[in-house]
């Protein structure tokens, strides 16, 4: 077994990374044992969203499905945010964006309408989170990061205070 594993060692430790993305996908996106639902329930969590038109983070209600209005009216969209370590300023990084269409906020289960896209930072265009290839492709941005001491990178959620931008 432990030939085996040396010998095929790039794509053991590909298959452990996208678990490992799966993993923390599924725990930022979705609260355990809930189905989002439209419209998505009042939620005292912050989240962090990216404003397209400042590049500034800033926090809104976990409930509110981006694309949303920023302070200054610009478009602002969820971004998953990570850490190596603490989640200070200088420490985060954006992992991905995501925003949903018209319709996709209208389905039954936004996140599982094609409607509901991601993206990398740096990509030009958006995908549908159904894809799967593009999906394992943007989020495996996280573990590819450089963690000082082999740690792993994690989510990183705005402090909590009450009101700012997404406040419903």
């Amino acid at each position: 077994m432990r030939q085996w594993l040396r010998k095929h060692e790039r794509p053991v430790g590909v298959a452990a990374t996208l678990l490992l993305i799966s993993a923390i996908a599924s725990v930022i996106a979705h609260q355990p044992g809930q189905k989002p639902q439209t419209p998505r329930p009042q939620s005292s969590r912050s989240v962090y969203f990216l404003d397209l038109a400042t590049n500034k983070l800033l926090p809104f209600s976990a409930s509110v499905l981006a694309p949303a209005s920023g302070r200054n009216g610009g478009e602002c969209v969820r971004a998953f945010v990570w850490s190596c370590g603490d989640c200070s300023e200088q420490g985060r990084r954006i992992g991905w964006l995501e925003k949903y269409t018209a319709e996709a906020k209208k389905a039954s289960d936004p996140d599982a309408h094609p409607g509901h896209l991601i993206k990398a930072v740096d990509d030009a265009r958006w995908f549908s989170y159904t894809d799967k290839k593009e999906r394992g492709r943007i989020m495996s941005s996280m573990t590819q990061a450089q963690c000082e001491q082999g740690s792993q990178p994690g989510p990183c959620e705005p402090p909590q205070s009450p009101g700012g931008p997404g406040a419903l």
